[in-house]
């Protein structure tokens, strides 16, 4: 396994995802479980669809994260076994933000056309209410942003990482 190679399945895996319907079909669940990941099951990916960023279509962002991070997994664990040389050292770096970059990519594939009414409609959903109930309780939402889907999430207990793809929150 080799640099070359993991690019090869990097863009394997987000040709296959990007293609496939929200629900998944043979081809993707086949290509996880080649990877070594387990499918979610079809509810869990309906819900994905239906409650997270709007998408054109494609597999759920954190079946994508989990089979980039497989990948990840099984070239780590064949370089740390060889000597370490400039190919070695090359591949490392590229590792480091493999998976980030990667899903970065995947989810402008299957992001939804930015049309002018889907803009004023972001901006109305995502600007907070700054006014004061009459309880003097004051208004708006403590959220943090995904860094990676940039999807908002309440910041409500201790998770920092995305239900939606998998990314770590700031």
């Amino acid at each position: 396994m080799n640099a070359r190679w993991l690019e090869e399945q990097a863009a394997r895996v987000l040709a296959t995802a990007s293609a496939c319907p929200p629900a998944g079909d043979a081809a993707w669940d086949g290509l996880l479980r080649e990877i070594g990941v387990q499918p979610l099951s079809q509810e869990a990916r309906q819900q994905h669809f239906t409650e997270g960023p709007k998408r054109r279509g494609g597999a759920a962002p954190i079946e994508v994260r989990l089979a980039l991070q497989a990948l990840h997994d099984q070239v780590r664990a064949s370089w740390q076994t060889m000597d370490i040389g400039a190919a070695e050292r090359q591949l490392a770096q590229k590792l480091s933000s493999f998976v980030d970059e990667n899903m970065r990519e995947y989810l402008k594939l299957v992001a939804p056309a930015i049309t002018t009414s889907s803009i004023f409609a972001n901006a109305r959903a995502t600007t907070p209410v700054y006014a004061t109930a009459p309880n003097n309780v004051k208004g708006g939402l403590n959220q943090m942003k995904c860094v990676t889907c940039g999807a908002p999430r309440k910041t409500d207990g201790d998770a920092l990482v995305c239900v939606y793809c998998g990314g770590k929150l700031q």
